[in-house]
């Protein structure tokens, strides 16, 4: 029935669901609904790529490679580590430095 949603979506809802009963799926699903379709995040994103030619930017400037995702896996964080944050090592914004 939910095979079209891919095995970690799959398993993320059948967690929910199990925690949180079926109105907890529900109003997980409406907030992630009312997230993907918001104005906020349509701006977070089009930062997100400003941000992202920027970091490439200074890369090729400087003859470095600082920009882009890294799995945490793949610097030494154990799965089951990584899978309880976000999973990702991202460069810090030049703003918020």
């Amino acid at each position: 029935m939910l095979s079209w949603l891919g095995p970690p979506l799959i398993d993320q809802v059948r967690a929910i669901r199990q925690r949180a009963g079926l109105p907890g799926l529900a109003r997980q699903a409406v907030e992630a609904a009312r997230w993907r379709l918001s104005p906020a995040r349509r701006r977070h994103v089009r930062e997100l790529k400003e941000q992202q030619r920027r970091d490439e930017e200074y890369d090729r400037l400087h003859g470095v490679s600082t920009s882009g995702d890294v799995p945490l896996t793949s610097l030494g964080v154990g799965f089951e580590d990584a899978k309880r944050g976000n999973s990702i090592y991202r460069p810090i914004w030049d703003e918020l430095f």
